[in-house]
């Protein structure tokens, strides 16, 4: 499985789309909205993901404490994250529907352009979509069978958290 460690192994997918299978965080946790570690020397967490560029699936290690905060929002509990926007998409139809993480790596989306400083802001936009979504998206001749308001239902996301440093 290929692992992604450093900005120059995550730049192989810059900007595309990553399903989220497995978020396991490492020595870290959220508490009262902030981000706390063990031990500042290991990752926050270890995300396994796979993407339409990569064959199979992939694992990435999360080093930023914005992007553990909203893949923790994601993931595990719900919530705000300080210094992120969170849009909300739409209300589901019926109580606590079946969900899927989606998150896009990108040093791309910056609001300003500022040299060596972009190595030290968060990377990930995460977005919490109906079960199903990344399927539809990526193989497109399934959404002929849906009707549009169908198309619509599954595949508009819940939630999306970007980092107040990026455009949305």
């Amino acid at each position: 499985m290929k692992a992604f460690r450093k900005d120059s192994d995550w730049s192989e997918i810059d900007g595309e789309v990553c399903r989220v299978l497995e978020f396991t965080p490492l020595k870290a946790m959220v508490v009262n909205k902030k981000v706390e570690s063990a031990d500042l020397s290991i990752p926050y967490a270890r995300v396994v993901f796979e993407c339409s560029k990569l064959d199979g699936k992939a694992t990435g290690y999360i080093t930023h404490k914005i992007d553990f905060a909203m893949l923790h929002a994601a993931c595990v509990e719900l919530a705000d994250v300080p210094d992120v926007h969170a849009e909300v998409g739409r209300e589901p139809k019926t109580g606590k529907p079946e969900t899927e993480v989606w998150m896009v790596w990108t040093t791309k989306r910056y609001k300003l352009l500022v040299g060596t400083v972009k190595l030290f802001m968060p990377k990930l936009t995460v977005s919490l979509y109906p079960k199903g979504a990344y399927d539809l998206i990526t193989h497109r001749e399934r959404l002929l069978d849906l009707k549009s308001d169908e198309v619509l239902d599954k595949t508009t996301p819940f939630v999306t958290w970007t980092p107040d440093v990026m455009t949305q």
